[in-house]
């Protein structure tokens, strides 16, 4: 076999593996307990949100035509309606886990670690050495593109092979167009939105309030071509990590909470990988049978260490 295990948390009603349709990956949704396809669009709901979501990820045998002449090792559109007015700045996007790291950055390593990231990317918070690791980021800061669309205007088709453009003037503020003379690119609404926060977290009121409103149509664009989600691997630049491996079988994230709503989701869902259960050795097939029930909402699955 593979030596010694650790347990992976596994919702309870998740086929096996063996069973996935995108083998070797499942994208499970947490908020209604079920699995999504991958490369098509799914409605979904949350106490918070209504909308839907197209995630794409570049594999080898799935010729997606999203992926030519671009780095991008997969993408995720979220699009749909608040349920009420949300404050931007209350929303965090990103990944938290319930386990330490199984392999902790190097002391010498992590100050700069860290301080890339947070240079890159405006407004990380991030803690990868702490027994509940995390990577969460304001939302407005960590999406790609960001698009608005008021009552009565027509938005743009999830599945488009375009780029989508920021669009972002409904915000006002320093978002009006009109008055500062261009529009806000997405640089620009990142450093907006990081400064905003920096401000409301000290507790100093904001001269405009940004606001998701439950009458405008959201679209949020999220890409990178550091996460091989295919692979389960991360590239930090000096080093390629095992995402099952690092964190403990825990699976990669697609989750936004709000956290004046004690954190409720707008979208929360899970992208688990064969590569996080263990597999039957000489057989090929992956299995729930024999495995212990541990709780009302999950199993427990052996994960090999490698």
């Amino acid at each position: 076999m593979f030596g010694d295990d650790i347990e992976a948390d596994v919702p309870r009603d998740m086929p096996a593996p063996s069973s996935w349709k995108d083998q070797p990956l499942c994208l499970w949704d947490r908020a209604n307990n079920r699995v999504c396809p991958i490369g098509k669009p799914v409605d979904f709901e949350t106490p918070l949100f209504r909308g839907k979501l197209l995630v794409r990820v570049k594999t080898p045998h799935v010729d997606d035509p999203y992926f030519d002449g671009r780095r991008r090792k997969h993408q995720y559109v979220v699009q749909g309606q608040f349920k009420e007015e949300v404050n931007v700045l209350d929303l965090i996007y990103g990944t938290q886990y319930e386990r330490p790291m199984r392999s902790k950055p190097p002391s010498f390593f992590y100050p700069i670690l860290k301080a890339f990231l947070t240079r890159a990317n405006p407004g990380l918070e991030m803690d990868l050495v702490s027994d509940k690791p995390f990577v969460l980021q304001n939302i407005g800061c960590a999406v790609q593109q960001l698009l608005i669309h008021e009552e009565g205007e027509k938005v743009p088709d999830i599945e488009m092979i375009e780029n989508f453009e920021d669009r972002t003037q409904a915000f006002g503020g320093k978002f009006d167009a009109k008055r500062h003379g261009c529009a806000v690119g997405p640089s620009k609404r990142k450093n907006i939105f990081a400064q905003a926060k920096r401000g409301y977290d000290a507790g100093h009121r904001c001269k405009h309030e940004y606001v998701f409103e439950p009458s405008n149509t959201y679209t949020f664009v999220f890409y990178e071509d550091k996460t091989d989600l295919f692979a389960y691997t991360q590239n930090l630049g000096l080093v390629t990590i095992d995402l099952a491996r690092v964190t403990h079988a825990e699976p990669v994230q697609l989750m936004c909470l709000s956290k004046a709503h004690n954190m409720q989701a707008v979208f929360d869902f899970q992208i688990w990988h064969t590569k996080l259960f263990q597999k039957l050795e000489g057989s090929g097939v992956f299995t729930k049978d024999g495995l212990e029930i541990s709780n009302e909402k999950s199993a427990s699955y052996a994960v090999p260490r490698k």
